[in-house]
């Protein structure tokens, strides 16, 4: 799942690492360009976000984000085992279908936590965000790689934590 979105946000110039059990999967979209890397461990993974010499801008320390394109089922399972390796501050990015008491339950988890949540949801050339204000700007880059040809709306008062 993603191989696309990938593709659109390595357009513009921003890392797309993927991670997965299957090695060899991922290592194939690797070969391929769509994804700048590829791992089979949250742990490494979140070394290379934490260590991409991008640590501090004007604006102060840069969060790492975490985009997680993964079948419902798995999710929260997913968000627990990165929490481990995440850092205050840190971006997690669910995209997938959007239900408003997941995206709740989810945002008010990671906020006592210190880490920041959105929603995404990715149709056709439509992307829509759940979010604060202030963590859907830190990536509207992103956004606007997933929606080059149309606008990205986002909603950042529909119960999102700042």
């Amino acid at each position: 799942m993603g191989e696309g979105m990938s593709c659109h946000i390595m357009n513009n110039d921003i890392e797309v690492w993927g991670y997965t059990n299957d090695y060899s999967k991922t290592q194939e979209h690797y070969e391929k360009g769509d994804i700048s890397g590829c791992t089979t461990t949250l742990e490494y993974l979140a070394y290379v976000i934490h260590n991409d010499n991008k640590t501090y801008t004007s604006a102060g320390k840069v969060p790492g984000v975490f985009m997680l394109t993964l079948p419902i089922g798995v999710v929260d399972e997913t968000i627990k085992e990165l929490l481990e390796y995440c850092d205050q501050g840190d971006i997690i990015i669910h995209n997938g279908d959007f239900n408003f008491k997941d995206f709740r339950r989810r945002s008010e988890m990671l906020y006592k936590l210190g880490i920041q949540f959105i929603d995404c949801d990715t149709s056709n050339d439509s992307v829509q965000v759940t979010g604060s204000k202030t963590t859907i700007s830190v990536c509207s880059s992103i956004f606007k790689s997933l929606a080059p040809n149309s606008k990205w709306n986002e909603f950042s008062t529909m119960g999102a934590l700042c």
